[in-house]
């Protein structure tokens, strides 16, 4: 057998096209998975993080394909028609997300849709949006269809004067709570209300000189989303074309606001009611995976097997018994041996046993394997697959590794 030539160029990945047109479907399949056959996340050439699906025809036979990013999942179940969505994980955590891409499937399983295919693949679905309710978001950007020479948005001249689109990102729910919707983007038309006139830009007025409702609507949006420098009186760089300084202003900010999404009175669409749009007071964030060692938790129990693991490597116990998982000077050796090396090429990022996530700890089982088998890494992936919901942070220690 001859090596493959270290000048080969191996041919990228291409998927079976569909024809177009729309189809009725009945649940679906994930077809991006591990070696052990569960669903992941695969990256796309813009760096996107997707699962990628086939839906299953009525009559049985494999229908066409879709990819959607951790948060369109929950809107493709709600799109099914699924009421009670599971909160949606981080997808730094890799057996969470398996896990919820499992539940995700298993709620739309018997469950009837149609989809429309163009170009060989379903890329949007009627239904797919965040529903009605009071949210906390971001705004994720600032866009229109018209671009100038350097590829900066430029307002859009419409039927009713120009206009450009916001994109927000939810990131909690009503109070501040979690959501399924968490990561979830809605973009709404908004007017470009301002005018540049003998050397001064101003907000659009009503004949009477009152400002016009979409250049109050616009003059908020802007206070809320960047205080600093639309708070107060400011002189942009390119007056003509506000968008580029406010994508900017509005990215850089990162505020969170907090509003209503409701249904049209005329027509099925879900648009963001503007008049409740506020500051999200008081909003700190979601609570991050904690690492209480005293609730023995499924981290705990992870970290456990590793001890298994390491007792194997030692000559002696490697961690003290006194529930802070300190290391004995056996458990010292073990890590400055097994440990050091992945935290040095990035592969962990914790450098305390009691820190350790569930992915991390199966990294290294998966590089001892060869010393100790396969069954430990095997035994924390079935114990992160039904972690629970994260609890409260705290502070992290000293690295001993």
């Amino acid at each position: 057998m001859k090596p493959i030539d270290p000048n080969y160029q191996p041919p990228e990945q291409t998927f079976e096209s569909f024809p177009d047109g729309k189809y009725k479907v009945k649940g679906f399949n994930w077809f991006t998975l591990d070696d052990k056959e569960r669903p992941i996340l695969v990256a796309q050439k813009d760096g996107k993080l997707v699962g990628r699906l086939r839906f299953n025809l009525l009559d049985g036979n494999e229908g066409p394909p879709m990819s959607v990013t951790l948060p369109e999942m929950g809107l493709l179940a709600k799109a099914f028609g699924v009421s009670k969505l599971p909160n949606s994980p981080d997808e730094g955590y890799a057996a969470m997300v398996t896990k919820y891409m499992v539940d995700i499937k298993t709620l739309c399983n018997d469950k009837e849709l149609e989809v429309e295919v163009s170009k060989g693949w379903v890329n949007s679905i009627p239904g797919m949006d965040v529903p009605e309710g009071l949210y906390y978001f971001t705004i994720a950007d600032v866009s229109s269809p018209e671009h100038d020479s350097a590829g900066n948005p430029v307002p859009k001249q419409g039927q009713f004067g120009s206009f450009f689109f916001v994109s927000f990102e939810v990131v909690a729910g009503e109070g501040g709570k979690e959501t399924p919707y968490r990561g979830s983007k809605f973009s709404e038309l908004v007017n470009y209300s301002l005018k540049y006139e003998n050397g001064e830009l101003d907000f659009e007025k009503n004949k009477d000189g009152s400002y016009a409702a979409s250049a109050v609507r616009l003059s908020k949006l802007m206070r809320l989303a960047a205080p600093d420098p639309f708070a107060s009186e400011f002189v942009p760089p390119n007056p003509s074309n506000l968008l580029p300084y406010m994508k900017q202003k509005f990215l850089a900010a990162g505020k969170v606001i907090k509003g209503m999404r409701t249904k049209e009175e005329k027509g099925t669409r879900i648009r963001l009611v503007w008049p409740t749009l506020e500051e999200a007071t008081g909003y700190q964030g979601q609570a991050k995976p904690g690492r209480k060692i005293d609730e023995m938790n499924v981290d705990d129990r992870c970290r456990d097997v590793l001890i298994e693991a390491m007792e194997k490597l030692s000559d002696g116990k490697p961690v003290t018994v006194n529930g802070t998982y300190d290391f004995t000077p056996a458990g010292k050796e073990v890590a400055k041996t097994y440990l050091s090396p992945l935290r040095k090429e990035g592969l962990i990022q914790h450098g305390s046993l009691g820190e350790l996530t569930p992915e991390e700890i199966t990294t290294i089982l998966t590089t001892l394997s060869d010393k100790i088998g396969s069954d430990f890494k095997e035994r924390v992936v079935m114990l992160a697959l039904a972690i629970e919901p994260p609890v409260q942070v705290e502070e992290e220690e000293e690295s001993p590794f």
